[in-house]
């Protein structure tokens, strides 16, 4: 699955530089050499949460713009295009956003029982850290991903942004795929 979001990011940012880090929480396929062959900066992780997992990745990048995304993803051609876009929201004016990830096919378990419900009762205060888009500064602003929840990291960080003032605003064209 690494390898299909590592094409995808690179067809999508064609001539841009963009940095990949993953953080690899135990894998025990050849996810991390894969990504380590491709240009990422992979670091190893032994957090007991995807929260934390995400904030040991979040502690090295060097961007002013993250963009959290789930290894099991692939971008939209025009993802680049898009955060360009949005990069003086995400920067000037506090606004965190990203896309709802649509399944491959529309069968799975992971459409019926949660992409489907995403669709049908979308939020505008909410946005999935499987494609999650925050400038660094209001990321670290609010203390990052909560350590300390199993599930739920997601919709506490984007009720904590708001909280603070940040602008929580899905985009339907920020779009990904997600590959069971």
């Amino acid at each position: 699955n690494i390898r299909v979001l590592l094409d995808s990011l690179a067809a999508a940012a064609g001539p841009l530089s963009f940095e990949v880090i993953l953080a690899d929480n135990g894998s025990t396929d050849s996810t991390p050499e894969i990504a380590s062959r491709n240009g990422a900066n992979v670091v190893a992780s032994s957090a007991p949460t995807i929260a934390g997992v995400r904030n040991e990745g979040a502690k090295i990048a060097r961007g002013l713009i993250y963009a959290f995304l789930d290894a099991d993803v692939s971008v939209a051609a025009d993802l680049f295009a898009q955060i360009h876009a949005a990069r003086p929201g995400i920067l000037n004016e506090a606004l965190a956003t990203g896309g709802r990830c649509w399944p491959v096919g529309d069968e799975g378990i992971f459409d019926r029982s949660w992409f489907r419900l995403l669709r049908e009762k979308a939020s505008d205060n909410y946005i999935g850290s499987a494609h999650f888009i925050i400038s660094a500064d209001n990321y670290f602003r609010v203390g990052g991903f909560d350590e300390s929840l199993s599930s739920g990291e997601d919709a506490d960080i984007c009720r904590r942004l708001a909280i603070a003032g940040v602008r929580i605003e899905p985009n339907d064209a920020l779009r990904a795929l997600h590959r069971e």
